[in-house]
């Protein structure tokens, strides 16, 4: 298994806490203690003061300003809770949070991606859990059986309905991402209508599938390669969608020409070792995904030949 990159969305905190979450005396102590600390995120965003993500003491002003209790994040290695607090909806930074922006710093809720480069790898991996919490949590308003209101439970990890008491937990959906090789060369494309960067292969598990022939069907329908061989490398949770990125190498067999589905896909490149590590390296003339991607990490991996079948 490969080394993980530093800023992969994973690694936060030293204990999840997941025993707690159903005991609401032990909630109760955790957001009463003295050491807690509370982020804040608006649609996924998080709020961040300068260029740091903004933990907060629990206050019942700042516990007001949400329509939902706060979520149960974990501990610290220190053992300190840290709980995440959905703003969705407010068009703007309420002052009580702003005026507590250290001296020269601004409140803001940053985007996502940009606060992925700025804010350090464990605040990140909050972040990200949180957000992909919220999210879950926003399109689960009402109760998929019978269409009723469903509350927040344990710790903000359930839902439950208050009509018929189905509960709904946090979805995460595999998709598979792949670097197809053959020989010294591996497989890029650019997505239609998506970024400039060209990336390696990826789509969603289906029902009744393996990662194995999920890779292998991806690759056809996508490219018109035929797959041998695949490979795990690492993983990674991706927090825009909900999803766990399963990293794999795949074999290309044979010399079939690129048959690219142009729904998806806009042009591909068959790339060579060199070429993919000045585009790791900032230069040359592919762009490919950013350092917190696991494409990134796949293709810096590849380049390096510390990942490979030959």
């Amino acid at each position: 298994m490969a080394e993980r990159n530093f800023r992969d969305f994973t690694g936060g905190l030293a204990d999840r806490a997941a025993e707690l979450r159903g005991n609401p005396e032990a909630l109760e102590a955790l957001l009463k203690a003295p050491e807690a600390r509370v982020m804040a995120a608006r649609a996924g965003d998080p709020l961040v003061f300068g260029e740091d993500l903004a933990w907060m003491r629990l206050t019942p002003e700042i516990l007001a300003l949400a329509a939902e209790p706060p979520t149960l994040m974990g501990r610290t290695q220190a053992g300190e809770p840290r709980f995440a607090l959905d703003l969705t909806g407010r068009e703007e930074i309420p002052p009580a949070l702003a005026a507590l922006a250290p001296e020269g710093a601004t409140a803001a809720f940053l985007p996502l991606r940009e606060a992925a480069t700025k804010i350090s790898p464990e605040d990140l991996a909050l972040a990200g859990c949180a957000r992909s919490l919220f999210v879950w949590r926003n399109d689960n308003r009402h109760c998929a059986r019978c269409g009723g209101a469903m509350n927040s439970a344990s710790g903000g990890w359930r839902r439950d309905c208050a009509a018929c008491g189905h509960q709904s937990f946090p979805r995460t959906d595999p998709v598979v991402i792949m670097l197809v090789e053959r020989g010294e060369r591996c497989l890029l494309a650019r997505r239609a209508g998506g970024a400039l960067w060209a990336s390696v292969l990826a789509g969603f598990v289906e029902p009744g599938e393996t990662v194995e022939e999920a890779v292998r069907r991806e690759v056809a329908e996508e490219s018109g390669q035929r797959v041998g061989r695949v490979d795990y490398v690492c993983s990674q949770p991706w927090p825009f969608g909900g999803q766990l990125m399963i990293g794999c190498l795949a074999e290309s067999l044979g010399e079939a020409p690129l048959k690219l589905e142009l729904e998806e896909l806009r042009d591909g490149v068959w790339a060579t070792r060199a070429e993919v590590a000045r585009a790791v390296a900032g230069r040359g003339y592919l762009q490919i995904p950013p350092s917190f991607s696991i494409a990134h990490r796949l293709l810096k991996l590849w380049s390096e030949g510390r990942i490979g079948f030959r």
